[in-house]
């Protein structure tokens, strides 16, 4: 296999040539807003955009494949290589699933809270119910102070064990 480098560079086309590639809205498939269908080499980014999609397990494979693929036609002569490594890295999932599935069956739909949204999508992969304020989660992510209606049911869920 060539040098990634070098291999982005050959496979690059010109700024007013770029190639449409699959964005996470298509690649998750389900309809959920997630952002611009990015061209390479400019991929656009939007602010409404969940960047940690990647949590969202049971999905990673679907979101590999298709940057496997995108990649796979940008340049043809190493497609074997991404194959491969699409195979690696699909296969590097399985320790991730080993935790999850147990989580899942030992604590289905257990209450869970966190202070910002980023481990959501993992949580609902375990099958916990997350009961997290949604304007704390929400202050907190955009960096701001929760309210205090919002502060002070966080920490009756926690001082109670509620979460």
């Amino acid at each position: 296999m060539t040098d990634m480098a070098s291999s982005a560079r050959q496979a690059a086309p010109e700024p007013d040539q770029a190639v449409p590639v699959p964005g996470p809205a298509s690649w998750l498939g389900d309809g959920r807003n997630l952002g611009d269908q990015p061209t390479v080499p400019g991929v656009t980014s939007r602010p409404d955009v969940n960047p940690h999609f990647w949590y969202d397990v049971p999905r990673v494979p679907r979101v590999a494949s298709a940057i496997e693929a995108a990649l796979a036609r940008l340049d043809p002569p190493d497609a074997k290589a991404f194959s491969a490594n699409l195979a690696t890295f699909n296969l590097s999932l399985r320790p991730v699933d080993a935790v999850i599935a147990p989580i899942r069956r030992r604590y289905p739909g257990a209450p869970v809270a966190y202070t910002e949204p980023v481990p959501r999508y993992l949580l609902q992969a375990a099958g916990l119910t997350v009961v997290t304020p949604p304007g704390f989660a929400a202050a907190i992510e955009n960096g701001n102070d929760p309210n205090p209606g919002d502060t002070a049911l966080m920490f009756r869920l926690i001082t109670s064990r509620g979460a």
